[in-house]
């Protein structure tokens, strides 16, 4: 466990004493929580604490000795180079040796001494998030700076349009699915009509869905490791159940999306854009300066992006290692039902393998804990802890929600609240994406959506990142969007002021979800 790190109704909060430990400046609590959520505080003074510089640059000293080696080497890779951690996957998921703890040590911090690069996924995640954070920062300093009447989005449009990126590839990947079960009448017909129930076995006794079935293994074999929700355990990945995955191909069917257009408008806005500053600074060293910070930072994003789309294999071999156990468990009759084992510690695992406890002595304990689980999960997690907040809270209005500005743009259109894609995926093309949270998973309904209205995240959120490469209007870290939004609300996002018109309280007719943007 990190160092000030603590688990509080199954949610990972971090303390904010490291941050005044690594950054010699004068702040508040609230600025300091606003930073561990990689959020830039509009009130920041930057006046300095002499007394803690020397603290902060031994701390720096030590990050540099611990990370810098990967930064240095991850500074300028091509776009596989991190593959070689499906290789330590493979060995580590035929050590059989290894508990599931150990299984993502090894995977996470300790792939080798000698390993290289592509294989130290977190520390290539970390270290690319700091980079990140720090080169848009400074982009839009000098943005502000040395442009005049420089647009609000001028310092994120320049770092997105970003090839290569996993996520946004498991959206193409997943249009390409669709565009196999268009041309397959059999495909298409069980995915429109069959519950979500049957859709997965009909197609496998199918014969005419055989090209499908391989299209979508091979889809698997790269994007199978990923689920709804990566960090929980108690999630299902796509492997073992692609139900929402085809749920997503049949949204497609009725939309024409195409990502590679969207990424292209994207880059032509981008292009666009660059050759107005680039007039504006008449060239020159300025110039060159601005356009290697937005090349460095489209780098980064990339980099993030695929070391967590790696990463999370480690969350999968966990899960792999313990649903094992649990088949043992299970034919040694001390448990009875599927999933029950993650609702135990690993040490009573070894009670009940070692036949030191039984299934009554742990039946009552997983009921109750299931129970827990059900009712946390319904619960919005507070986003600081014993913190006096010295602001006052963003009063939300009867006519408008205020959040983060995480995409720029404006869109009017029809709200889509999706709560679990695991129940329900469906959005039809043109709607307004409303969802308490989003994980790179949800990547394909952002290919549908035209904008998205998330409960929590931060400009750096994967929302926000998404949103950006498909040149979508995004508003995160919009308290209560879930409880306030319902399906068929008229809504206008505006990514750029960070601000959800509610332009209806009437649900309307999903017949015409078309909107438009402004």
């Amino acid at each position: 466990m990190v160092q000030g790190a603590n688990f509080y109704r199954r949610r990972l909060y971090q303390a904010i004493a490291p941050v005044y430990a690594i950054l010699p400046f004068k702040m508040t609590d609230d600025q300091a929580a606003e930073l561990l959520y990689w959020e830039m505080p509009q009130d920041l003074e930057l006046k300095i604490r002499w007394p803690m510089v020397p603290v902060s640059l031994a701390v720096a000293a030590v990050f540099y000795l611990t990370c810098g080696l990967s930064q240095a080497r991850s500074r300028a890779m091509p776009d596989d180079f991190m593959d070689s951690f499906r290789t330590l996957f493979r060995v580590v998921d035929r050590d059989a040796s290894l508990t599931p703890a150990q299984a993502m040590m090894r995977m996470l911090l300790a792939p080798g001494a000698f390993a290289p690069i592509g294989k130290w996924i977190l520390f290539i995640n970390v270290t690319s998030v700091l980079r990140y954070f720090i080169l848009m920062g400074v982009l839009n300093v000098l943005l502000r700076r040395w442009v005049r009447d420089i647009p609000r989005d001028a310092g994120s449009l320049p770092c997105s349009g970003s090839m290569g990126v996993r996520s946004t590839e498991m959206g193409r990947s997943i249009t390409a699915l669709a565009q196999i079960a268009r041309g397959n009448e059999d495909v298409a017909r069980i995915l429109q009509t069959y519950s979500r129930d049957e859709i997965v076995s009909a197609p496998k006794s199918t014969t005419s869905a055989a090209p499908f079935m391989d299209a979508l293994n091979e889809f698997l074999a790269v994007h199978g490791h990923r689920a709804l929700k990566d960090f929980e355990f108690t999630s299902p990945r796509f492997e073992e159940d692609p139900t929402p995955i085809l749920a997503m191909i049949r949204n497609y069917l009725e939309t024409n999306s195409n990502p590679d257009e969207m990424a292209q408008n994207q880059t032509d806005r981008r292009v666009e854009l660059a050759h107005s500053i680039r007039q504006k600074l008449s060239g020159g060293l300025r110039w060159r300066f601005i356009e290697y910070l937005a090349d460095r930072a489209r780098y980064f994003i990339k980099l993030r992006e695929n070391s967590r789309f790696l990463h999370i294999m480690a969350w999968y071999e966990a899960r792999k290692k313990i649903l094992r156990v649990e088949r043992r468990l299970m034919d040694l009759g001390r448990l009875k039902v599927k999933g029950n084992v993650l609702y135990l510690t690993w040490a009573e695992v070894e009670a009940l393998l070692s036949a030191k406890l039984a299934w009554a002595d742990v039946e009552e304990r997983i009921r109750a804990r299931r129970m827990r689980h059900v009712r946390w999960s319904k619960q919005t997690p507070p986003k600081t802890l014993n913190i006096e907040s010295t602001r006052q809270p963003v009063a939300q209005h009867e006519s408008h929600l205020t959040g983060q500005g995480a995409s720029p743009g404006v869109y009017e259109g029809t709200a889509r609240l999706i709560l679990d894609p695991r129940v329900d995926a469906d959005i039809k093309p043109g709607e307004i994406l409303v969802a308490p949270f989003t994980d790179p998973a949800w990547t394909p309904l952002f290919l549908v959506a035209r904008a998205a209205v998330v409960g929590v995240g931060s400009y750096l959120s994967h929302a926000g990142t998404i949103a950006r490469e498909y040149g979508m209007p995004c508003v995160v870290n919009v308290d209560g969007c879930a409880a306030r939004i319902r399906t068929g609300d008229r809504l206008r996002v505006d990514g750029t002021e960070g601000i959800v018109y509610l332009l209806t309280d009437e649900p309307e007719s999903n017949e015409d979800s078309e909107g438009q943007f402004q």
